[in-house]
């Protein structure tokens, strides 16, 4: 309700923070709000919908927040919600702490999502990782998808 209420009086119109994920309309006024929201202690899923609505490049600013918070959330949803934030304003600028959170199976199958910052990168530390975490149980089929969809653009 808090972040409703924050989100409608500075001219969003919101039921949850799940209306901006599925919205094509911009909304960078509400990236501030949202990136406070996401540092309280509200449900999982909340905060999975609330990290799903940051996953826009205009969110890097809160690249600090967004790492930080995967690193320290265990429960599936937040961390979904999280991986899909980070891959989104993942640039070549951040490659290396996308690649340290990937190689890190502490944070278990929501890696899966950070590989699409992996396959969007030109950075060749993108591509190592890839082929270095091949055979990672957790990984090992969605980096063959990714691996094939870079050969095939290429070719």
């Amino acid at each position: 309700a808090p972040l409703v209420e924050e989100l409608r009086a500075a001219g969003f119109a919101v039921d949850s923070a799940w209306d901006l994920v599925n919205t094509s309309a911009p909304y960078p006024g509400a990236l501030p709000i949202l990136v406070d929201h996401l540092q309280r202690p509200y449900p999982s899923r909340v905060i999975e919908g609330i990290a799903r609505a940051l996953a826009v490049p205009q969110s890097k600013f809160a690249w600090d927040v967004l790492t930080r918070l995967y690193a320290d959330v265990s429960e599936r949803d937040a961390k979904d919600g999280l991986a899909v934030a980070i891959s989104a304003v993942a640039d070549d600028d951040v490659i290396d702490g996308v690649v340290a959170l990937v190689r890190d199976a502490r944070h278990g199958p929501s890696r899966n999502f950070l590989l699409s910052a992996l396959e969007r990168s030109e950075d060749t530390r993108a591509r190592a990782a890839l082929i270095e975490l091949s055979n990672d149980p957790e990984l090992k089929m969605e980096i063959q998808a990714v691996l094939r969809r870079i050969k095939k653009r290429k070719s």
